[in-house]
């Protein structure tokens, strides 16, 4: 008599087989949507080891949950209908943006924006000249930079009619 043996191996999709990523940009805001249950969109980004991100994520009508992996496919932050809070990166090379209704039945179009702390992508903003910017997206996060000098005093106001406005400043390493 002979022997068979039989070797099997189990692999885990975190997407469905032969999905691209979307690419997303620094300060770029995406509007998208989930429209059927269970679905998972992903988006890429390249970052440098060293700089800090931050990842908006809101849904219009249910909770959307973003969650940010490293080039290794470890998890390293998540959120849902929020900020993912600064992550400063260990390493380079490209990450990745999995979002999700947080319960894995709901629907709905939701936004995403991903900011990189360092100035990498803000406008410049000139001492005593105004800014006026209008927010048209779901998840929009408008970057400047500026520049000043340790131990100065930087003032900044903002005002909507129509909704609370919030500014976040960084320092240089995020």
């Amino acid at each position: 008599t002979s022997k068979l043996s039989l070797a099997l191996g189990l692999h885990l999709w975190l997407a469905p087989f032969g999905v691209q990523a979307q690419q997303i940009a620094c300060g770029q805001t995406i509007t998208n949507s989930i429209s059927s249950t269970g679905q998972t969109t992903i988006y890429a980004f390249e970052a440098n080891a060293g700089e800090t991100v931050d990842i908006l994520i809101l849904g219009q009508n249910f909770n959307a949950t973003g969650e940010v992996y490293g080039p290794s496919e470890n998890r390293l932050a998540a959120c849902t209908n929020n900020f993912t809070q600064p992550l400063t990166l260990a390493v380079g090379g490209t990450f990745t943006i999995r979002v999700r209704a947080d319960n894995s039945v709901s629907t709905g179009a939701y936004g995403i924006s991903l900011m990189f702390l360092n100035g990498r992508c803000g406008s410049s903003l000139v001492w005593g000249r105004p800014v006026t910017n209008t927010i048209t997206r779901l998840a929009e996060a408008d970057l400047y930079t500026f520049s000043g000098n340790a131990g100065e005093t930087v003032e900044l106001s903002s005002h909507s009619d129509s909704f609370g406005v919030v500014a976040l400043v960084s320092s240089p390493t995020g």
